[in-house]
């Protein structure tokens, strides 16, 4: 109870108090005694108003007062100081705070004026004192407590019956019920898109997400405007705003430039863009009327995937609740949304309605709202591209997410066709490449510090990497046709697309580098090739270029999950993060690439694991790309195994790492790769470890020698040892990768 802090308030400097009963209060000469604080405030409101020279705008409606108030403000704004409702606060206790705020120099109020029953509205009038007045809708808000839409009616006319004679009052002529209203006493002017007798009307020219371009029609002319929102509804606003603008004298230019200007109030269709899905936030008090309109728009959304309309239980509808819910549902499936999602024990009528009107019930959908909500969707969809949500109850919260999970499209086809391809490519590939690199006598050169019987390999031909880079790109670019066909109209595959593409372009651009460093060691007979700082170069070059391609592409998050651990944003942090990452990953694959079949066996396993975790994301790109890697390592391996015939050189195992790394980033979790490419962080850390130690203990080794794999060779393991036990090795970290999974 208010009056429990009145003595508090007044100590800590308030003027006055506002009780309804008496009390102990001090000072009690600071303390006015009402019969009701709410019609106190009312009065005290009214009385102040009276004292200011400003014009008042009354605004009321089922639906449409906000924004109107909104549009109304801008052009007012353009020519006039002004004051106008904050938000929706357009009750008993909002518009009187609205009239206080007036001051001498305030030359217009927009004031908004809600009501959910009976003599409210005539209550706000009589403090407001309006000069002009808005009515945009006639629907069936609050038809619980009013009984009738002629009810309704007769409570926003309350706003009329205010009015001084010869004032202005704007009618949504499009309204059936607005449309016969005649008050020969006052100047009406009539507005709407369908009314052939209207003053003010439109022709709408273009949609875009976030702008409506029209030709606005009055006074005998035309104007091209256009308004930063979508749907015809708020065109009808624009138009109420523009005739209270002409009205006030406003020059008609003048009235459709600031209407640009206009900013939707809270989260009316805030339009927020996020990894190639947009969603529409257009959350308030919602009524019959506000969600046909919000349908309507957003089926003419501008949108290549699928709509989904997220709804709530709509209040105060009386008798009329089922019917308009199930209205609801009926229009969505009429209009062709994809999916409808609805919360409540009423809104679920709307999602059964869709259902028998043609849409299929899926629950497989990654949106989270709290409870689990019931859903329908059309056969045929594809993931998502615009969310719009609407709700009713002040009370409910909803979150939605676009999840990494997209609905599972694995395309086994396009995945057998990589593996198939890259493999049979490569391996026949090397009876035609073999006798080539014979015939140029690129051999690889071995160094005499390694394991003395790694001589007997001297002159082995070298630069079979040129197999993976002919095979794998035509393996994906082919197997890619066989699951572009499941991803038409999927905003994601987009996305995907781009991040499978551009990380193939990256594993080619890692190749070349391998390929001049190859090229030049062949030349000179010799293990010099390039330098350690031209090869950096030219890896942070290649590395920066991938990222910023991914950027543009619309992978913007920079969000990284450690499995098993959690998430953290690192902001702009995370691409100095990924181009580590990325220099990292790229030598730690060199390094594991020693050993006959070494490298190819680990990533063939790593391959698998990737494949399996892309099918449980529902990545099919990613899938392609891991599937084409695995195959390009099979092919090679026939070739490549002990005793090795072929060696990949730095043109494989770097063209290798780019395929990694593509498969790392583009699946979204990057540091998963640390599970998934265990050996390859083993095989770094080794080299990194033996250098520091060395260096800090002055010629001392912790290994025998590095890479690791050298080490278990001195040690006195074979070749097919280590490569069984690496291979094992990376299984069991791939594992874990994929049950890391679960954990996020």
């Amino acid at each position: 109870d208010g009056h429990d802090y009145i003595n508090a308030a007044l100590a800590a400097g308030a003027e006055a108090a506002v009780a309804e009963h008496d009390g102990d209060y001090t000072p009690a000469g600071r303390v006015l005694r009402v019969s009701g604080s709410l019609r106190a405030l009312l009065e005290i409101a009214a009385l102040y108003r009276g004292k200011m020279p400003a014009e008042v705008i009354g605004i009321t409606g089922s639906v449409g007062k906000t924004t109107t108030k909104e549009m109304v403000a801008a052009v007012m704004a353009s020519a006039f100081r002004i004051i106008k409702t904050e938000g929706n606060q357009n009750n008993e206790i909002g518009a009187p705070k609205t009239l206080m705020s007036i001051t001498p120099q305030t030359q217009v109020a927009v004031v908004e004026m809600g009501m959910s029953a009976p003599g409210e509205i005539r209550d706000l009038c009589y403090a407001a004192r309006p000069m002009m007045g808005i009515i945009t809708n006639v629907g069936v808000s609050h038809i619980e407590r009013l009984g009738s839409r002629e009810n309704i009616l007769k409570a926003k006319l309350e706003l009329a019956d205010a009015l001084p004679d010869g004032a202005v009052l704007l009618l949504c002529d499009d309204n059936d019920l607005l449309s016969q209203v005649e008050i020969p006493r006052l100047r009406v002017i009539r507005y709407g898109l369908q009314s052939r007798r209207a003053d003010i009307t439109a022709t709408i020219v273009s949609t875009a997400p976030g702008s409506t371009n029209f030709m606005l029609h009055a006074e005998g002319q035309s104007w091209r405007a256009t308004i930063p929102g979508t749907g015809e509804h708020l065109v009808l606003n624009a138009l109420a705003a523009f005739g209270a603008g002409r009205t006030m004298g406003i020059p008609a230019e003048t009235a459709i430039e600031a209407l640009k200007n206009y900013t939707p109030s809270g989260r009316r269709q805030r339009v927020v863009e996020h990894e190639g899905v947009t969603m529409v936030e257009d959350c308030y008090n919602a009524s019959p009327d506000s969600m046909r309109a919000a349908i309507a728009t957003l089926a003419q959304f501008p949108c290549d995937g699928r709509r989904i309309f997220v709804a709530a239980d709509m209040l105060e509808l009386g008798d009329v609740t089922e019917q308009s819910h199930r209205e609801i549902g009926a229009l969505c499936a009429e209009k062709g949304i994809d999916l409808l999602l609805t919360w409540g024990e009423q809104a679920r009528l709307a999602a059964r309605t869709a259902q028998a009107a043609g849409m299929r019930r899926k629950r497989s959908w990654p949106a989270i709202l709290p409870p689990r909500p019931t859903g329908a969707m059309s056969s045929g969809a594809r993931p998502v591209t615009v969310w719009r949500w609407k709700r009713s109850s002040p009370r409910f919260t909803a979150i939605i997410t676009h999840n990494r999970k997209r609905k599972c499209i694995m395309n086994i086809t396009a995945v057998i066709v990589a593996v198939l391809m890259a493999s049979v490519i490569t391996a026949v590939g090397g009876f035609w490449l073999l006798p080539m690199l014979r015939r140029l006598h690129f051999g690889q050169t071995i160094l005499e510090i390694g394991p003395k019987w790694h001589q007997g390999k001297q002159g082995t031909p070298t630069m079979g990497g040129l197999m993976f880079i002919i095979g794998i790109p035509i393996a994906v670019v082919v197997a890619y046709l066989f699951l572009h066909a499941d991803t038409v109209g999927d905003p994601m595959a987009a996305i995907m697309r781009a991040r499978m593409f551009y990380g193939l372009v990256l594993a080619l651009l890692f190749g070349g580098i391998g390929f001049l460093d190859d090229y030049l060691k062949v030349v000179k007979k010799q293990n010099e090739g390039l330098t350690e700082r031209q090869k950096m170069a030219l890896q942070i070059l290649f590395g920066v270029v991938y990222l910023v391609l991914l950027h543009l592409s619309g992978t913007r998050s920079t969000v990284v999950t450690i499995p098993f651990i959690g998430s953290w944003d690192f902001g702009v942090f995370y691409y100095v993060f990924a181009l580590f990452a990325i220099i990292a990953l790229s030598n730690a694959v060199n390094f594991t690439d020693g050993l006959d079949g070494l490298l190819s066996s680990v990533t063939l396993v790593l391959s698998i694991g990737y494949l399996i975790f892309c099918y449980l994301l529902g990545m099919g790109e990613m899938g392609i790309l891991a599937g084409a890697l695995g195959g390009g390592c099979i092919g090679f391996l026939i070739w490549n195994h002990y005793p090795a015939k072929v060696f990949m050189g730095d043109t494989g195992s770097l063209f290798m790492s780019g395929m990694v790394i593509a498969l790392a980033f583009g699946t979204g979790l990057p540091f998963f790769v640390v599970l998934f490419g265990i050996i390859y962080v083993i095989e770094i850390g080794s080299v990194l470890l033996q250098r520091c130690y060395f260096k800090l203990t002055h010629g001392k080794r912790i290994f025998k020698m590095s890479p690791i794999h050298h080490h278990f060779e001195m040690s006195g393991y074979t070749e097919k040892q280590i490569v069984v036990m690496f291979s094992v090795i990376t299984a069991i970290g791939s594992a874990l990768g994929i049950l890391a999974l679960n954990f996020i």
